[in-house]
């Protein structure tokens, strides 16, 4: 049995009239949710905390754990399959769960490709239920439902040539992802989830950023030079852009891409995003025009 405890010192108070649920009931899920999955069973980690922080004598719905299986990451609206489910009743305002392990039947989808697996808290409100909370999805690559080494992108092949020295007000940069480097090796990206970039080259250093995981039409100051980068051990000149989006929206956030040409417009790109202290590599092709 998940015990519950308070975050008061104060004596439990004990509804006798049902529960008061509080429809703003904040619940929220710290540290870094996992899980395992073997033999028919997952079982959720939760190092940290599952909190109720509304006050005293308030009491949330019904809460669950979640595992959901989707082929992007969890925001807004989103589809998906629902894996595995552990339910853990209601939390009192005040109270939490703390460094729970609970352990329950999983159903996996025959699924082909790479899938994000996310632990998310859900919460009963009263006609269904909607997640309170979720974790950082954890990307893994299913073959008809079983885990399995995900397949490798490399990019097309042919000779680098020199890059244009310099971007022309007016032209278009059109990135597509296709790959996501892990353990120095580039996994392939399925094609539901390939984010298409175009970035309208302006006056001033500026640019207009469309598609991707930016607001549309995203303002982004914007250098572009000729410098050297690597791709299989060996050095190439590379256009190299910085899309700085922080000036506009007050945090640290910028994109940097390595365009190896392969053609006077067109090639593959090494791309290095950062966003408020966390950054990732991808790679894909693009093209300009």
């Amino acid at each position: 049995m998940i015990i519950a405890k308070s975050l008061f010192p104060a004596i439990l108070l004990l509804l006798s009239c049902g529960w008061a649920k509080a429809m703003n009931d904040v619940v929220f899920m710290d540290g870094y949710p996992g899980w395992r999955i073997a033999n028919g069973n997952c079982t959720f980690e939760v190092p940290g905390r599952i909190v109720n922080q509304s006050p005293q004598g308030s009491i949330s719905g019904t809460l669950r754990l979640c595992l959901w299986v989707t082929s992007k990451p969890i925001q807004g609206q989103f589809t998906g399959y629902r894996i595995a489910t552990y339910k853990l009743g209601q939390l009192r305002g005040g109270y939490q769960y703390s460094n729970i392990r609970p352990t329950t039947k999983v159903t996996m989808p025959k699924l082909t490709g790479s899938y994000y697996f996310t632990v998310v808290v859900e919460q009963y409100n009263g006609s269904g239920y909607t997640i309170s909370d979720t974790g950082n999805g954890t990307v893994k690559y299913l073959k008809n439902g079983a885990f399995t080494s995900p397949p490798k992108w490399n990019p097309p092949s042919g000779a680098v040539i020199a890059p244009k020295k310099t971007l022309k007000v007016g032209e278009n940069l059109n990135l597509t992802l296709k790959g996501s480097q892990s353990d120095g090796s580039i996994i392939y990206v399925p094609i539901d989830s390939q984010l298409k970039l175009r970035v309208k080259i302006e006056a001033n250093g500026e640019t207009t950023v469309y598609g991707g995981s930016k607001p549309e039409g995203a303002p982004a100051l914007y250098t572009y030079s000729v410098k050297n980068d690597r791709y299989k051990s060996r050095s190439f000149k590379v256009g190299s852009i910085r899309l700085d989006y922080g000036a506009f929206f007050g945090v640290e956030s910028y994109s940097k891409y390595s365009l190896f040409f392969q053609k006077p417009n067109k090639g593959f790109y090494k791309g290095v995003d950062v966003d408020q202290g966390f950054s990732g590599t991808s790679w894909g092709i693009f093209s300009i025009n």
